[in-house]
């Protein structure tokens, strides 16, 4: 279970298998894909093409892919009777070669071993062109040797043509290969079918989970698998950053509405409380104003209201009767919205003459005192009691 989780994080659901090959001279790029669950492969797609663009085209975001080199740069010889592998085959069956110079594979068959032989920079070379086209090589395979996974999927003997050539196999292996090319036909493979064309990229797919054996490509595959586990490493970790990156932004943006609209608040309330101190502070002023205008004329009633009285009542004859004295009067009733006003200069006066004969001669008296401009009869009336007035003294204002 966990090798099985440790190779989806490394690869996915989706391996792919690429067969670097030529037919007659043209190259050939044949390519498989498939899905893996619970350990076995399925969902098989498969095609062949004669350009890369259209191999990269059709592999789509597939960022990994086994590579099969079986071109005409690739040799291979049958060594039989030959029941271990030693790296002394290789210069048996290639007698004079560099050994530096070529990546060897040898498969075991039914009668000794098919060794396969590809100059290091062939294969470097395919491995660059791969990679410039964005697909990552996990490991590298020569010729048919990875063919020896499917014997159990063959029933009798089958023939499997190939760009190399012919490979006879049979339930127990690889029982011969001949070197002419055929061109591709189907294959039985149990209860599916199969172009040969596509039989060594299916067979590729096991050099995922199996390392190549009795080859000098152990180092290079897995220079390779480090490489793409780096390269999923650091994908999966610039994903997840821009992820965690793109959770924060969010959480900072709804950090930052939540600040903002309480700030609003705030400040709304800021504003509500100023405009509400303003308009204390407004109806204060009106009202220390209004204080101030009633203090002064209480304070002006308090002095000049004496002294008029005072004189005024010196001029009243023994048949006069008051009943109001008012100094400065207000103007209009009293009303918190409205400002208070007084008619300045005037004394307003009521009450009851006995003697209606004597009445004119006391307004002639109040003519002609020092601080009087007009008086003015506003009322006279006849009852039971005498005769009602009302005046109005217009006073010199200085």
């Amino acid at each position: 279970m966990l090798d099985q989780v440790a190779a989806y994080g490394l690869y996915g659901s989706t391996y792919a298998c690429i067969e670097f090959s030529d037919f007659e001279g043209i190259p050939v790029y044949h390519s498989l894909k498939s899905k893996r669950s619970n350990g076995s492969f399925g969902d098989i797609n498969s095609s062949s093409f004669k350009k890369l663009e259209q191999l990269t085209d059709w592999l789509g975001k597939q960022g990994h892919s086994v590579l099969i080199v079986n071109n005409a740069q690739v040799l291979i010889k049958h060594l039989p009777e030959v029941v271990e592998f030693s790296e002394d085959l290789v210069l048996k069956a290639f007698p004079g070669i560099r050994m530096d110079d070529f990546y060897y594979q040898a498969v075991e068959g039914n009668d000794g071993f098919f060794i396969a032989i590809c100059r290091k920079s062939v294969v470097e070379a395919a491995i660059e062109e791969l990679k410039k086209s964005k697909i990552h090589v996990v490991a590298v395979s020569l010729g048919f040797s990875s063919i020896a996974q499917l014997k159990k999927l063959f029933v009798e003997e089958v023939r499997i043509p190939s760009a190399s050539g012919s490979v006879l196999m049979d339930i127990d292996g690889i029982s011969g290969y001949e070197s002419n090319p055929l061109e591709s036909r189907i294959i039985q493979l149990q209860s599916d079918e199969i172009e040969s064309s596509h039989a060594l990229t299916l067979s590729g797919l096991s050099s995922y989970m199996v390392p190549v054996l009795n080859s000098n490509l152990k180092k290079l595959n897995e220079t390779l698998r480090d490489e793409n586990k780096n390269n999923r490493i650091f994908s999966i970790s610039w994903k997840f950053a821009a992820a965690v990156l793109f959770l924060l932004l969010i959480v900072n943006a709804l950090a930052f509405n939540n600040l903002y609209s309480k700030k609003q608040e705030l400040t709304e309330q800021s504003e509500l409380v100023k405009t509400q101190q303003e308009s204390y502070t407004l109806r204060k002023s009106q009202l220390e104003k209004r204080e101030a205008l009633v203090g002064s004329i209480l304070s002006n009633t308090g002095s000049k209201s004496s002294f008029y009285l005072n004189r005024i009542v010196a001029t009243i004859p023994d048949h006069i009767q008051l009943s109001k004295f008012n100094f400065q009067p207000f103007e209009g009733s009293i009303r918190p919205d409205k400002e208070i006003k007084v008619l300045t200069g005037l004394i307003q006066m009521d009450g009851v003459s006995k003697d209606s004969d004597r009445f004119g001669s006391w307004i002639a008296q109040l003519e002609d005192l020092e601080f009087t401009t007009d008086v003015q009869v506003d009322g006279y009336s006849d009852d039971t009691r005498g005769s009602n007035f009302s005046i109005t003294l217009t006073l010199i204002i200085n």
